[in-house]
Protein backbone atom coordinates (compact mmCIF):
# COMPACT_ATOMS: atom_id res chain seq x y z
CA UNK A 1 0.00 0.00 0.00
CA UNK A 2 2.99 2.32 -0.41
CA UNK A 3 4.03 3.94 -3.68
CA UNK A 4 6.95 6.38 -3.91
CA UNK A 5 5.91 8.16 -7.12
CA UNK A 6 2.82 8.25 -9.31
CA UNK A 7 2.38 10.28 -12.49
CA UNK A 8 -0.99 11.04 -14.07
CA UNK A 9 -1.75 12.48 -17.51
CA UNK A 10 -5.29 11.53 -18.44
CA UNK A 11 -6.41 14.49 -20.55
CA UNK A 12 -8.93 15.77 -18.01
CA UNK A 13 -9.74 12.60 -16.04
CA UNK A 14 -7.14 13.07 -13.32
CA UNK A 15 -9.47 13.86 -10.41
CA UNK A 16 -11.72 10.90 -11.19
CA UNK A 17 -8.68 8.62 -11.35
CA UNK A 18 -7.37 10.00 -8.07
CA UNK A 19 -10.75 9.38 -6.42
CA UNK A 20 -10.35 5.72 -7.42
CA UNK A 21 -6.80 5.63 -6.04
CA UNK A 22 -8.15 6.15 -2.47
CA UNK A 23 -5.61 8.78 -1.43
CA UNK A 24 -6.73 8.68 2.19
CA UNK A 25 -6.12 4.96 2.80
CA UNK A 26 -3.22 4.37 0.41
CA UNK A 27 0.17 6.05 0.69
CA UNK A 28 1.57 7.79 -2.39
CA UNK A 29 4.64 9.79 -1.36
CA UNK A 30 4.72 12.01 -4.48
CA UNK A 31 2.11 12.52 -7.19
CA UNK A 32 2.80 14.37 -10.43
CA UNK A 33 -0.37 15.52 -12.18
CA UNK A 34 -0.93 17.19 -15.51
CA UNK A 35 -4.02 19.35 -15.11
CA UNK A 36 -5.69 22.20 -16.89
CA UNK A 37 -7.30 23.49 -13.69
CA UNK A 38 -4.52 23.94 -11.16
CA UNK A 39 -6.68 25.57 -8.48
CA UNK A 40 -9.23 22.74 -8.55
CA UNK A 41 -6.47 20.13 -8.43
CA UNK A 42 -4.64 21.84 -5.57
CA UNK A 43 -7.86 22.09 -3.56
CA UNK A 44 -8.72 18.42 -4.20
CA UNK A 45 -5.24 17.26 -3.27
CA UNK A 46 -5.15 19.34 -0.09
CA UNK A 47 -8.47 17.84 1.02
CA UNK A 48 -6.90 14.41 0.50
CA UNK A 49 -3.73 15.07 2.48
CA UNK A 50 -1.30 16.38 -0.14
CA UNK A 51 0.52 19.67 -0.42
CA UNK A 52 1.73 21.33 -3.60
CA UNK A 53 5.52 21.19 -3.80
CA UNK A 54 6.08 22.92 -7.15
CA UNK A 55 4.46 23.89 -10.43
CA UNK A 56 6.75 22.22 -12.95
CA UNK A 57 5.15 23.75 -16.03
CA UNK A 58 1.97 25.51 -17.06
CA UNK A 59 0.16 22.14 -16.72
CA UNK A 60 2.22 20.00 -14.32
CA UNK A 61 2.03 20.04 -10.52
CA UNK A 62 4.02 17.94 -8.05
CA UNK A 63 2.36 17.07 -4.74
CA UNK A 64 3.74 15.42 -1.60
CA UNK A 65 1.85 13.54 1.08
CA UNK A 66 1.48 15.60 4.25
CA UNK A 67 2.86 13.55 7.11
Amino acid sequence: KSVDFMSLDLEGGEIEALKGADLINNYYKYILVETRNKQEMESFMLKNGYELIVDLSHLDQLFKKII
